[in-house]
């Protein structure tokens, strides 16, 4: 078995500006590394054998920042990275209605996946299915910390409940910022551990 220790980054200004992130590699504020250090002081008294996380700065500097002291490095790896949002990256929530019109309704839907030239849902899905049991499989029997962002956050709790993430991803609430989720893996079965 394999435990995981799932956080998403710590915030963004352009998470305070409801700007779209996707793939753009945006630094922590003042209140994001602060919410880093509360992850480190959640996990401190759980023994860590590795982490990872998505190699977009406000990832890995939120792992490092919660692995400090602990001897143990952390992994960048491009599969824990947000889904790539195409042209919508860097838009405002309310610009994207207003440039995007028939896009936008149609993700709105639940039918489109956004710009044109966004990542499909179903590629981010098996992106981070495929690394998570790889990660896993290179780390039997051991606690791994994964940092990465909501939509891969996302992709594990629905692995966890088995839910089709495509057909339920709006369904999944959006992770908060620096907080740890315990998942078990078993056999290749991820679940959500208490």
């Amino acid at each position: 078995m394999t435990t995981f220790l799932v956080a998403r980054h710590g915030q963004t200004d352009w998470n305070l500006e409801r700007r779209w992130l996707g793939q753009t590699d945006r630094p922590l504020t003042a209140v994001g590394r602060e919410q880093a250090r509360e992850l480190r002081t959640q996990l401190e008294a759980i023994p860590i054998d590795a982490a990872y996380a998505s190699d977009l700065s406000r990832a890995l500097n939120t792992a490092r920042i919660a692995m400090t002291g602990r001897g143990v490095g952390v992994k960048p790896m491009r599969e824990l990275r947000e889904r790539f949002l195409g042209s919508w990256e860097g838009l405002l929530d309310s610009e994207i209605p207003v440039r995007f019109p028939e896009a936008y309704a149609s993700w709105k839907s639940g039918v489109g996946f956004g710009a044109p030239d966004a990542e499909p849902f179903i590629a981010l899905a098996r992106r981070v299915e495929a690394v998570v049991r790889k990660i896993a499989a290179d780390h039997a029997s051991e606690t791994v910390l994964l940092v990465a962002h909501a939509g891969p956050c996302r992709v594990l709790h629905a692995m966890a409940t088995s839910l089709d993430y495509v057909a339920y991803r709006r369904s999944i609430p959006e992770p908060p910022h620096a907080v740890a989720v315990r998942y078990e893996m078993t056999d290749g079965k991820l679940r959500r551990a208490l």
